[in-house]
């Protein structure tokens, strides 16, 4: 089974990344805000910020390949 994996800290999510790239949206599941960026592994970092709720993330990959997961600040 295929993982990728995320970490938060001070509104900054950190991707382990053993693609080429992948398209992460971050929404927040309360207001709706959503975050896009293209993640690397030379940049496997994205600012979410600090706003307190539940947000879903997405992972597209370059391999066509969707990965879905939770986050609650």
């Amino acid at each position: 089974m295929v993982e990728r994996t995320c970490y938060y800290q001070d509104g900054v999510l950190t991707f382990t990344v053993e693609d080429l790239y992948m398209l992460v949206t971050v929404e927040n599941d309360e207001t709706g805000d959503t975050y896009v960026e293209t993640i690397t592994p030379d940049y496997p970092y994205m600012e979410i910020g600090t706003e307190p709720g539940c947000y879903t993330i997405t992972c597209l990959t370059d391999q066509n390949q969707t990965f879905i997961g939770y986050l609650e600040i």
